[in-house]
């Protein structure tokens, strides 16, 4: 059903490995927006790219991608909401270096449920790895509002430039 856009049950992607048909995308997915089971995508040695998710926003069970030799990048389940996902597992996943994507990374940051992470390609090989790729993310996402205040104004000789960054509410530093 190529404009499903939700699905009540499990997702379960697996293609077992036959070469005439082999999994190579998920774009025929790209209408899904809410997964109400799990998702599990596993056993794809084909599966180059998971982008056909990019509007999937929902999941309200577990995650699990798992011994998907040609995937590299988790680009696609960007957009999930974290609070969605009970349990995630990536495991296997030879050539996946890629795993700091917005989703993944917020799920860490609330440590709401169970996180495997391993046996991944380098980057993604474990929890420390993506923990330090999303830290580096999401300082590249945040904005700022430059705030400038000259005084006196008018001036003659001389003047006093001040500045400070606002920054978002809920954005927190640590250094």
């Amino acid at each position: 059903h190529p404009n499903c856009s939700k699905i009540e049950g499990d997702v379960i992607i697996e293609d077992g490995n036959f070469k005439d048909n082999a999994i190579i995308n998920l774009d025929g997915l790209s209408a899904l927006t809410s997964i109400e089971g799990n998702l599990s995508i596993k056993n794809n040695d084909h599966l180059e790219n998971i982008t056909g998710l990019k509007n999937l926003t929902s999941i309200g069970g577990f995650l699990t991608i798992e011994s998907n030799i040609a995937l590299n990048s988790l680009s696609g389940l960007d957009n999930i909401n974290s609070g969605s996902i009970i349990d995630v597992s990536i495991v296997g996943n030879t050539a996946l270096s890629a795993c700091a994507v917005k989703s993944i990374c917020e799920y860490i940051a609330a440590s709401g449920g169970i996180i495997i992470i391993q046996d991944n390609a380098a980057g993604c090989d474990n929890l420390d790895e993506v923990e330090a790729a999303c830290d580096t993310l999401s300082l590249a996402e945040i904005s700022f509002n430059l705030v400038i205040k000259v005084f006196p104004n008018p001036f003659s000789q001389a003047t006093t430039l001040s500045f400070r960054l606002e920054r978002p509410e809920n954005v927190h530093f640590t250094v």
